[in-house]
């Protein structure tokens, strides 16, 4: 399969890799979303997007009204075993970064009026990074293994070329049975649309967001504003399939 172009954790450089470090402490996680990744292909796209959408952020407001637009996953049972309790960790710390992203992706996409944000504050101090699964590489997974994650992703990114394989998704494939057990709930539940919920809190943000203007990074902001969304929705159903017993 042919993956969407990313500029890797491990590979940035420069002003992206200084942008990366402020993505890292603005969502107090130890990782980097695909879409950000993605617009680091192109020189300057992720840093003029970064700047952007960075002081909705970092507003506390926004991030409650974020927080709000789907139900939460459920916490795992009591007595859950380790791999349960770092992919639980690790499903937290992705829904909540990727209901914040689903706003201002909401906002990128569509425009959003309001005044001029003032200079941004500076990111939360860094707090002690949480224990979430490895991140396996898709290309280095045997070829039944990939097709399995290739599947599940299709249910959430869709079929569209080149593929996108969210980074969640990618936690998750490094337990086999953990990613079979997600495939088989998601197959078995329609995911709960939260388009309007996440509209109605771009609507509220309070900085200006314009529209993304060029086609390139139009293109992935697109995909994206589809894709984080069905995470949001799908990650009660991850949750209970995490929780459900090995």
């Amino acid at each position: 399969m042919t993956l969407l172009a990313e500029i890797p954790e491990d590979g940035a450089a420069g002003t992206v890799a200084r942008t990366y470090d402020d993505i890292r402490a603005v969502f107090a996680v130890p990782f980097v979303v695909l879409v950000y990744r993605a617009l680091a292909v192109v020189d300057r796209r992720l840093e003029g997007v970064w700047a952007t959408v960075r002081p909705n952020l970092l507003d506390p407001e926004a991030q409650g009204q974020a927080a709000a637009i789907a139900p939460a996953a459920p916490a795992p049972p009591p007595g859950a075993g380790d791999l349960a309790l770092r992919a639980a960790a690790t499903l937290d710390a992705f829904d909540r970064v990727n209901r914040r992203n689903a706003v201002v992706l909401s906002a990128l996409l569509h425009g959003h009026d309001a005044p001029d944000a003032p200079v941004a504050p500076a990111a939360p101090a860094p707090t002690a990074p949480t224990a979430i699964l490895p991140r396996a590489d898709p290309a280095a997974l045997p070829p039944a293994l990939r097709a399995r994650l290739e599947r599940v992703s299709g249910l959430l990114a869709g079929d569209e070329r080149p593929v996108v394989i969210p980074t969640l998704l990618r936690h998750l494939a490094s337990d086999v049975d953990l990613l079979d057990a997600v495939l088989a709930r998601l197959e078995r539940d329609d995911l709960e649309a939260i388009d309007a919920a996440v509209r109605a809190a771009a609507r509220a943000l309070p900085y200006a967001v314009p529209p993304a203007a060029d086609a390139g990074t139009r293109a992935i902001v697109v995909r994206f504003a589809r894709t984080i969304p069905a995470m949001v929705a799908a990650a009660p159903l991850i949750g209970a399939a995490i929780a459900q017993p090995a």
